[in-house]
């Protein structure tokens, strides 16, 4: 098999797949010559290009047109289903400009046509619209994935990151921790200094709160003023514990804003796979549940979920319930005669 790399600062990856070296190698002067800084990977067959593909991050592939409407269909739907999202840009003939429109349905972004396209200029325009589609496609997955406000993951990925961690977690041994970080008295903020400043904080808060933890840890906003973290690779539930309290020891000191400081209290509830609980959803629960209770002795303060916690959030449910009839109960009774 033959591979030719072109290796450049911060390339952009292409995979090359065309079986007549001596016949592309027009293009592959004509790549070498553009601004852009790229890494070429040249196979000969798309069967060649598996354990590449296996193996790298490809930004964009450049594939010869098969013989058979039948071979282009199959090889768009393995690059679809190996290269999903990376643009596919097919050299074809002269004879083939007529299929353009059937291969655009199939999945190609563009088209160089053999000898007349392989300029720079084409080349260029292929490579712009590419990289306009790829920042396209991260811009709306980051809008998916990401809190707007504070650019840490959103509720959506924080669902996803539990439960890759917990793959992980199976498969090393190691334990996780779910931590529920709730701000003491945030409302309190808005209504005096007004929902700009709240905004500012909490922004101010999650880059903070990511400089507390370790790299490979995901901090994620669920809404409001509501954040957890994904800890992973512990060795005991204790691990946890001490985290928490460098994060609540790290915002002992205000938070600077250019106006003003503010210093911030949470409640920490932390929930682990100690136990042997390994299901996202109840992990999630366990941790709120814990944060509850953090809550009710007081700001910066953490609590791990223990089993007793359940038996205090179903009284906690209860007597909520209770006054919420009471006080129903007393609003529906009749007026007293005068």
């Amino acid at each position: 098999m033959l591979v030719q790399r072109v290796d450049l600062p911060k390339p952009i990856r292409i995979l090359l797949i065309h079986n007549q070296l001596e016949y592309i190698e027009p293009l592959i002067w004509e790549l070498k010559t553009l601004s852009y800084a790229i890494e070429l990977l040249q196979v000969p067959t798309i069967e060649a290009a598996q354990h590449l593909v296996a193996d790298h991050v490809i930004h964009c592939v450049f594939i010869q047109t098969p013989l058979s409407e039948h071979q282009v269909q199959e090889n768009f739907e393995w690059l679809a289903r190996e290269t999903p999202g990376v643009p596919v840009v097919l050299m074809i003939e002269e004879s083939q400009i007529n299929q353009v429109n059937d291969f655009i349905r199939q999945g190609m972004i563009d088209y160089l046509v053999d000898h007349i396209e392989w300029k720079k200029h084409s080349l260029q325009r292929v490579l712009r619209y590419m990289i306009a589609q790829q920042q396209n496609e991260e811009q709306i997955s980051r809008l998916a994935h990401y809190d707007a406000l504070t650019g840490v993951a959103n509720r959506h990925l924080f669902r996803d990151r539990i439960s890759q961690a917990v793959i992980r977690s199976q498969r090393s041994g190691k334990s996780i921790a779910i931590l529920f970080i709730d701000l003491d008295h945030f409302h309190d903020i808005n209504g005096t200094l007004g929902y700009d400043i709240g905004d500012r904080i909490l922004n101010a808060f999650a880059k903070k709160l990511s400089k507390s933890v370790r790299r490979q840890d995901t901090i994620a906003r669920l809404g409001g003023d509501e954040f957890a973290i994904v800890l992973e690779n512990l060795n005991e539930a204790q691990d946890a514990g001490l985290i928490a309290r460098q994060i609540i020891d790290h915002f002992l000191q205000p938070i600077d804003l250019p106006d003003r400081s503010v210093t911030i209290t949470m409640s920490i509830g932390i929930s682990t796979t100690t136990d042997g609980e390994l299901d996202p959803n109840t992990l999630i629960k366990q941790a709120d549940i814990a944060r509850y209770r953090a809550k009710e002795k007081g700001s910066n303060t953490f609590e791990f979920y223990a089993a007793q916690l359940n038996q205090f959030e179903r009284e906690r449910e209860e007597i909520t319930e209770q006054l919420h009839s009471e006080l129903d109960r007393i609003f529906r009774q009749p007026p007293d005669d005068e």
